[in-house]
């Protein structure tokens, strides 16, 4: 089995992410464009509009603490969730199979314990593996926000489950993204994002 080292296209909105933030810096005060919560709101109301004109009733949407994957072949071909504020994302994509899979994490307040995100990726896995995946490229999203003091605890943590995770020939490769909501196209792996540079 070969599988693509090309990481999948992260699309921008036709570019509406770089020039509605473009245009609405203009028009904001620079503490707010700089400020990293409003910058959230700005990518998520962007999100919103590009997913409810080309998303909506193609997507299935994973909620808080659930994990959910679909073929390419269903009626369904997208897969995402959104509102990622202090959760973290996890996407797997297998391209042989066209399988996509979505987790939306929550997060305890602990740094220590990190139990539940293992157990919510093991899901992610069992569950893309019994629609008929095998080997993934792994995506966290959300995993290094810089507004929780134990952010470097999360994202050394989720560096290790991959790394053991792709010693096990479960995962291919693992990258970890900053995007607060997303949505992967199971027919392609092209992930589609409102990102603010």
């Amino acid at each position: 089995m070969t599988h693509s080292t090309k990481p999948p296209i992260t699309l921008r909105s036709r570019d509406v992410a770089a020039s509605a933030a473009q245009s609405e810096r203009a028009r904001m005060p620079a503490a707010f464009s700089s400020n990293a919560e409003s910058r959230r709101i700005l990518e998520e109301m962007i999100f919103n509009d590009r997913f409810s004109e080309e998303f909506e009733g193609k997507t299935v949407m994973v909620g808080l603490d659930e994990a959910s994957a679909i073929k390419s072949s269903n009626a369904f071909p997208f897969i995402g969730t959104s509102s990622l504020t202090s959760c973290v994302g996890i996407a797997a994509y297998d391209p042989d199979a066209k399988v996509g899979a979505v987790a939306h994490i929550k997060l305890t307040t602990s740094a220590r314990d990190f139990g539940h995100v293992a157990k919510m990726i093991a899901r992610l896995i069992d569950t893309a593996n019994a629609v008929g995946g095998r080997t993934f490229i792994l995506y966290s999203f959300n995993g290094r926000n810089g507004s929780r003091e134990w952010n470097d605890q999360l994202a050394g943590f989720l560096e290790r489950e991959a790394v053991t995770l792709i010693a096990s020939g479960t995962v291919s490769r693992f990258e970890q993204r900053e995007e607060h909501n997303f949505v992967l196209d199971t027919r392609s792996g092209e992930i589609f994002t409102a990102k603010i540079d």
